[in-house]
């Protein structure tokens, strides 16, 4: 499940904040929608699973931190990646079960559940790029 704004629009991966606090709101919301529970609940998953501690996270949601150490920020953009990864290896299963239903029912409309997923996976992949610098 991906992230929304508050009025329940999908959040993109084109709308993603890349400074240390917005991967790090990204990061608890998309945890949060996942696991199904609030923030508080959803930061302690990801400190554990990050190496960064809770407080940390929550420092960055609220702009607290002045300086973010490197090490922070290596394991924010990591963990952001592998957050991507996972989006483009389930809409690329969701893109070949489309594509079969297509072939065996010829449906009009699976082509575009079909488009959608291509561009969701090409602005995810050009944000892992991205943060590569490539």
């Amino acid at each position: 499940m991906r992230p929304s704004h508050h009025d329940g629009r999908p959040m993109t991966t084109a709308m993603l904040d890349t400074s240390p606090g917005g991967l790090a709101r990204w990061l608890e919301e998309r945890e949060g929608a996942r696991l199904g529970v609030p923030i508080e609940r959803a930061r302690k998953s990801l400190a554990r699973r990050t190496g960064i501690a809770a407080g940390t996270f929550e420092s960055l949601r609220k702009g607290r931190l002045k300086g973010v150490r490197d090490y922070i920020v290596e394991r924010l953009t990591r963990a952001a990646i592998e957050a991507l990864n996972a989006d483009i290896e389930r809409d690329a299963h969701a893109l070949e079960t489309l594509r079969r239903m297509a072939r065996q029912g010829g449906r009009a409309s699976c082509q575009a559940e079909v488009a959608r997923l291509v561009a969701s996976m090409k602005r995810a992949q050009a944000l892992i790029d991205e943060g590569r610098g490539e």
